[in-house]
């Protein structure tokens, strides 16, 4: 591959852009979903900015606003040929100067964190990634998001995750190669999870729960559709369920990101958050 020349120019990506930051992405060992590239682009078209020179893209990032002063930032990553050359700095930099006004978060892989702190994120606390196998029956009492009014959904996340993302939410639990469920108590939304296929096995998450014993139930139910397949969940460290929970199907651990902020951490109820929605849109 040619190393190209001239100035860095930072725009929006198009869509075949994306799919090119998917792809380094994976190359990472970041596993994204296969339908990830359609299902983000669709939700927020205008938050995925490609680093260019002589308009071939050499660096991505990914700046998604939501509803308040919450920002997060992910698909950050130089072509591999090109690091060191300073288009990292440059790229974060853009990240860093176009967030001023908003509390910007990511998820930072452990030996980034120095450098993340060193320009001025805060650290919020650990993700843990662990690895399971798929299989077991499918409790009874759970629903398929897909045949529910999608307002519940919405109104049961924003409690969790701080902020609406009805159009996301929309397309991420109707996509190809993935189960949406839900479960409910008393008629009230309890809890709902999606499994979703990626370059290497699934993916859970979200796995919002008002308590263990609901994560767990939503859990056996969306594993139930992989049997005998690697699935991979992304817990919080401060849940103490979900760690436990995690422990108790004995999934091993594979991989850890810190969770960091600009500003400060947003009021989430962790201990409802049993697996996180995915390391690029938080």
């Amino acid at each position: 591959m040619c190393r190209p020349e001239g100035p860095l120019t930072i725009r929006r990506m198009s869509r075949e852009e994306l799919d090119t930051a998917v792809g380094w992405a994976a190359e990472e060992g970041w596993n994204p979903g296969v339908h990830d590239a359609g299902v983000f682009y669709r939700s927020y078209p205008d938050g995925f900015f490609a680093g260019t020179i002589d308009d071939e893209m050499v660096a991505s990032v990914s700046l998604v606003d939501y509803p308040g002063d919450l920002r997060f930032g992910g698909f950050y990553i130089v072509r591999k040929d090109l690091r060191g050359s300073g288009i990292g700095r440059a790229i974060l930099r853009f990240v860093l100067e176009s967030s001023r006004e908003r509390n910007l978060g990511a998820d930072g892989v452990k030996a980034m964190l120095p450098t993340y702190l060193q320009y001025g994120f805060k650290f919020a606390h650990w993700n843990h990634r662990f690895q399971g196998w798929g299989g077991g029956e499918r409790p009874d009492g759970l629903q398929p998001i897909t045949e529910l009014n999608l307002d519940q959904v919405v109104s049961y996340d924003q409690a969790i995750f701080s902020a609406p993302r009805e159009a996301f939410l929309r397309y991420f639990t109707a996509q190809e190669d993935s189960v949406a469920l839900a479960s409910f108590r008393g008629g009230e939304l309890a809890g709902y999870g999606v499994i979703r296929e990626c370059g290497v096995a699934h993916k859970i998450g979200p796995l919002f729960a008002e308590d263990g014993r609901t994560a767990e139930k939503i859990l056996r139910g969306l594993i139930s559709k992989v049997p005998g397949e690697r699935f991979f969940l992304d817990v919080p460290e401060p849940n103490v369920e979900g760690m436990a929970m995690a422990q108790d199907h004995h999934m091993e651990e594979v991989f850890t990101t810190a969770r960091i902020y600009t500003k400060y951490a947003p009021n989430v109820p962790l201990g409802k958050v049993f697996g996180v929605t995915s390391f690029e849109l938080g």
